[in-house]
């Protein structure tokens, strides 16, 4: 990918993970190859972190299986049926 799309990529990255206001001086900073490596890197790390959390904490039913419809929740869902879960259990 060229710089101009991987600036663009990494800034809308930031711009979801801090706001407008506060991606505006991070994104200005992105101006050599090695800035856009270190948040290419960054993003990655952070990624995975989540989908991982996301792995770990994903309700699961006898056997392993995962509770149908989980996958197409949104955040707050899951995390109703997850407290839902936890109280039915006691």
């Amino acid at each position: 990918m060229n710089a101009p799309q991987r600036v663009d990529a990494i800034g809308q990255w930031i711009r979801s993970e801090v706001g407008d206001a506060d991606a505006k001086p991070i994104i200005a900073t992105l101006v050599t190859d090695s800035h856009l490596r270190f948040y290419e890197k960054l993003q990655q790390r952070v990624t995975l972190a989540g989908r991982l959390l996301l792995l770990a904490a994903a309700p699961r039913r006898a056997g392993g299986q995962q509770d149908p419809g989980y996958e197409g929740m949104s955040f707050e869902q899951r995390r109703l049926a997850q407290d839902q879960r936890a109280a039915r259990r006691g």
